[in-house]
């Protein structure tokens, strides 16, 4: 359903729910991961961040937290900072700097997100 709302301009928030249901009914915990990933994929295609953010967080609460990369970690960052959700942004970066101790991503984005948290 997800893949033929997707053609059709103005349907985003279809095309999220059925992404979300799919999730809901897919009992594979590696489909659903596939699932959600496509369609942060192609809400990050469509530069649509606040959908994408949406489905990073159905990631996290999806997939194990010690599974999780640097790689998911950095969109949800980036995907929240892009929607001006710079709260949620801030705690995966803190989420980032915390279990990748060594990269500079989640404590560079840790410092641009809090000068915009007021």
């Amino acid at each position: 359903m997800a893949m033929i709302y997707s053609t059709i301009p103005g349907q985003e928030a279809v095309v999220l729910k059925s992404y979300q249901d799919g999730v809901k009914a897919d009992t594979s915990l590696d489909n659903k991961i596939t699932l959600i990933k496509d369609g942060i994929k192609f809400f990050e295609g469509k530069k649509k961040n606040m959908e994408a953010a949406q489905l990073y967080d159905l990631l996290f609460q999806t997939k194990p937290a010690d599974k999780l990369n640097i790689q998911e970690l950095f969109g949800a960052t980036l995907a929240n900072y892009r929607s001006s959700s710079y709260t949620k942004s801030y705690d995966f970066a803190s989420q980032m700097a915390t279990k990748f101790p060594d990269q500079i991503f989640g404590w560079e984005w840790k410092l641009i997100t809090s000068s915009l948290i007021r």
